[in-house]
């Protein structure tokens, strides 16, 4: 699987290399790839993360009646997720199925967001693929639906559609979706040229900690599950110092090119809106990651928008930043994921 998942990325860094400098690209080729990207995804096995946990939520949705199984407490799952699983384990009793559906379902929604909003997939893909495809869509398949259904939600064109798309995301297939509503909040300030001075500002948040939120209602409850796990304990100082970077990269060179596109400035929102909430749950790895992760998600596609507005000057040496960054992003993961390591000679099975 280590070969298949290198091969698969060498593919989109050489695709979005030629589509660079030949101005043009197969269609039918590129989305061919990119089916055969989900099947693999559809059809992991369990040296996955959270596979044998789907696997055991299935298993145990199966034999209870519909009733049961949208209200057991003792089956982790949105009551639309929980559905799902139902209504499937009617037609099959093997996992794979919901994973083939949830990888199709994720298929449909990169390519609706692509097509729908004009934005160049190949150059999506290439920052998709490292940062989102590796650790969702091969590990939490409910948070790559749902991160997916974020970008389409904060992309559309009205607050009343968006807040939809976010309640059918948070009922379906992850709750706390619904905290990306931050992002339809657009203050005209986040588009001034001096915003950059509030970013660096922000990197000195404090940090809520879990005891202030173990008494709150539905989250302090989900935090018992990760009492003394590396999910609360410790802190998202990559992610922190990754956003922050980022941040200023794009506020600073490209706010007057954000400034001059509705999808960019719906982008870009959002992406201060993650860096915020890795800023402010920093001492809480699950919520920072689970929240910023969602708003985060828009990165491929805020990338690949900039990449084709951009002048033709600076065009080349951000699509040299693009390679470089996706570049990182696929070392570091595969050097540093456990499930990722293991796949390859040097990891441990």
């Amino acid at each position: 699987m280590g070969i298949i998942l290198v091969a698969l990325y060498v593919f989109a860094f050489l695709f979005a290399i030629k589509v660079k400098f030949s101005s043009s690209y197969n269609q039918k080729l590129f989305y061919l790839y990119l089916s055969a990207c989900y099947v693999v995804a559809a059809l992991r096995d369990s040296s996955f993360p959270d596979y044998e946990e789907y696997a055991n939520i299935y298993k145990s949705i199966s034999s209870l009646s519909f009733w049961e199984a949208i209200t057991s407490q003792d089956i982790h799952g949105e009551i639309g997720f929980k559905t799902i699983n139902w209504l499937l384990s009617c037609i099959s009793d093997d996992v794979t199925i919901l994973m083939i559906i949830f990888s199709g379902l994720s298929l449909f929604l990169f390519y609706k967001i692509c097509y729908q909003y004009s934005i160049n997939p190949v150059y999506a893909w290439l920052v998709y693929f490292p940062y989102s495809f590796m650790l969702k869509d091969l590990a939490q398949i409910r948070n790559a639906v749902a991160s997916l259904l974020v970008v389409y939600a904060l992309l559309s064109l009205t607050k009343i559609r968006s807040f939809l798309i976010l309640i059918i995301a948070s009922v379906f297939f992850q709750k706390y979706t619904i905290t990306s509503i931050i992002a339809t909040y657009k203050p005209k300030i986040i588009y001034k040229n001096y915003f950059w001075i509030f970013i660096v500002l922000m990197f000195f948040i404090p940090s809520v900690n879990i005891e202030q939120l173990q008494g709150v209602p539905v989250i302090g409850f989900d935090l018992s599950r990760y009492i003394n796990s590396e999910y609360v304990i410790g802190n998202s100082i990559f992610q922190k110092f990754k956003m922050l970077v980022l941040a200023l990269f794009v506020s600073v060179c490209f706010i007057r090119v954000i400034n001059n596109d509705r999808r960019l400035k719906s982008l870009y929102v959002a992406f201060i809106g993650a860096y915020f909430y890795y800023c402010l749950f920093f001492n809480i790895p699950i919520i920072s990651q689970r929240l910023g992760g969602y708003l985060s998600s828009v990165e491929p596609f805020l990338f690949a928008l900039l990449l084709e507005k951009v002048s033709k000057r600076n065009s080349i040496l951000f699509f040299i930043f693009i390679l470089l960054l996706s570049f990182f992003y696929f070392m570091f993961n595969i050097f540093s994921r456990d499930f990722l390591k293991g796949l390859f000679v040097y990891g441990t099975q």
